[in-house]
């Protein structure tokens, strides 16, 4: 989803992911600096393969406010990686 902001994209992303729960899809919402920072940090700890099985239960992906602010370099390699493995097998909204 692209558009300005206040134009309604996180509700829209969350409406689709509430109607996917309540059809009993997974889902997992993250803002994406959150998420990079996380996957950067789990790397760093060791726990990154935890960290991803956590991210693989959903069947739904929703990542936002993509491209607000700058990311860290490792997180956002990690996060560009897992979105190529899982690109044909999830729904990803980036908005």
């Amino acid at each position: 989803m692209y558009g300005r902001t206040g134009t309604g994209k996180t509700m829209l992303s969350t409406a689709l992911g509430v109607a996917a729960c309540q059809k009993g899809i997974p889902v997992r919402f993250y803002r994406t600096a959150a998420l990079v920072n996380q996957l950067s940090e789990a790397k760093k700890s060791g726990t990154l393969g935890t960290a991803i099985k956590k991210m693989d239960k959903a069947s739904v992906i929703i990542l936002d406010e993509w491209g607000y602010v700058p990311y860290d370099r490792t997180g956002a390699q990690l996060l560009f990686d897992y979105l190529s493995d899982i690109h044909e097998k999830k729904s990803i909204v980036l908005q």
